[in-house]
């Protein structure tokens, strides 16, 4: 429902691009990349902004051309919100099989190598602590994207965040779901 939908025939030649709806008649979303031939390029009117889901598209189906659409099984998400982007960062590291780009991945986190984390604090769930960060004894850190040099005091619980470079956390503060 968050999206719009692609319906695609048993040879994947898009049928129509349909705008979200409550009960969705496919499926299949457009996501990702396009390639289109010149004479679709050609198209495009370039001297307006043109948005090819609302108008290309429709006019490509509409005048006959074909336009075929490419069933992809790999992890895919719309990181167009911070809790979005939080979300994909965790899945990321918590699924290793889903990228190789998270080959320092330790106990459900990517440190970086110049982070001090106090032995009494946890740091886990998917977390990504970025250089220069200091995280102080007894805090809490789980599903979290910590910045560059961010100082995060005694006590301190994050959880579901975003705390953006060169902040300071005060002792026994309770972070949720922010962006900082």
């Amino acid at each position: 429902r968050a999206y719009g939908c692609v319906p695609i025939d048993s040879t994947s030649r898009v049928t129509a691009f349909l705008e979200k709806m409550e009960n969705p008649v496919a499926d299949t979303i457009n996501a990702g990349c396009y390639v289109f031939r010149s004479s679709a390029l050609s198209q495009i009117p370039t001297e307006r902004v043109v948005s090819v889901e609302r108008e290309t598209f429709p006019m490509l189906l509409e005048s006959g051309s074909r336009v075929f659409g490419y069933l992809d099984q790999n992890y895919w998400i719309d990181m167009g919100t911070p809790q979005s982007f939080i979300k994909a960062s965790r899945d990321l590291i918590l699924n290793p099989e889903l990228s190789g780009a998270t080959v320092g991945v330790s106990h459900g986190a990517l440190i970086e190598d110049d982070v001090e984390i106090h032995p009494s604090a946890n740091v886990g769930d998917g977390s990504v602590i970025s250089s220069g960060s200091k995280v102080g004894p007894d805090s809490r850190i789980s599903g979290s994207i910590i910045g560059n040099r961010v100082q995060i005091a005694a006590g301190v619980e994050i959880h579901d965040s975003y705390i953006s470079s060169d902040l300071a956390i005060d002792s026994g503060q309770k972070i949720i779901g922010q962006i900082l």
